[in-house]
């Protein structure tokens, strides 16, 4: 499980520059403004590929309405919150032009395990400004971290291996709310494979968040060659370290095995 910060700055050709979470609308921007959805999957997944070193042959795209109707379709999924914390800053959506008063909800977690359904999980995964360390960037993908690996172990505890209706069913719903490229059948393979190599509670999944605690990116004290924003760049000028880190990271249990 592999995080990418939305602000690592990378080439994206032809259009100069940028910052990785401008490369799906970039990369999938139509004449008249909109965007190609699959286009800009499509271009991104590039970008990924060229940042980790690997051929990435699928890609979701979720928006939050669909980022709910996942976790709800499975009726929750148990997610245990590291440490407690609140939020007094998070948005209301619908409400950005509101009074200052209107704008923004309390959000309070507690720490322990605890069942969320998919708006709460939704507000857990989203949230910036936190307090007690959750209110930067990368606690938040940690947290984000923490409600994938939920909803992988709700999965394979519900054995939706042995009901393909179940898995047709839950395909169909969510297809509604989300684009990918893959095809049910290739879901379903996916969703066997990992019912051989994992059960809930009992695998390691290995995890690597690209910020500057892994040694891999940097924050460069001079923005100007950035335009002003706020970047992280590769600490060895290029993608090379990140290259062996994946590396290290997706072959460590060969290694050893190899070893022994």
């Amino acid at each position: 499980l592999i995080s990418i910060p939305r602000d690592l700055w990378v080439e994206l050709a032809p259009s100069g520059y940028g910052r990785i979470n401008a490369a799906y609308s970039r990369g999938g921007i139509r004449g008249d403004g909109s965007v190609d959805e699959e286009k800009g999957a499509e271009f991104a997944k590039g970008k990924i590929e060229e940042i980790l070193g690997i051929p990435i042959h699928y890609w979701v795209v979720v928006d939050f309405g669909g980022f709910r109707e996942v976790i709800d379709s499975l009726e929750g999924v148990e997610v245990c919150v590291e440490r407690t914390f609140d939020d007094y800053l998070y948005p209301v959506s619908g409400k950005e032009r509101a009074a200052l008063s209107q704008r923004y909800e309390h959000l309070h977690f507690e720490a322990g395990c605890q069942l969320m359904d998919g708006e709460t999980a939704l507000k857990y995964s989203r949230s910036r400004t936190g307090t007690n360390q959750e209110g930067s960037d990368f606690a938040r993908v940690r947290r984000q971290q923490n409600v994938l690996l939920a909803l992988k172990d709700r999965v394979l505890s519900l054995n939706l291996l042995f009901d393909a209706q179940k898995i047709i069913s839950l395909y169909q719903r969510l297809a509604e709310s989300q684009k990918t490229n893959a095809s049910l059948g290739e879901a379903q393979k996916a969703l066997e494979l990992a019912g051989k190599f994992s059960a809930p509670g009992e695998s390691e999944v290995r995890s690597l968040v690209l910020d500057p605690d892994s040694g891999l990116v940097y924050h460069p004290s001079n923005p100007a060659p950035y335009g002003g924003a706020y970047v992280l760049v590769p600490t060895a000028g290029n993608f090379e370290k990140i290259h062996a880190a994946v590396r290290g990271l997706l072959f460590a249990a060969e290694e050893e095995e190899g070893e022994e």
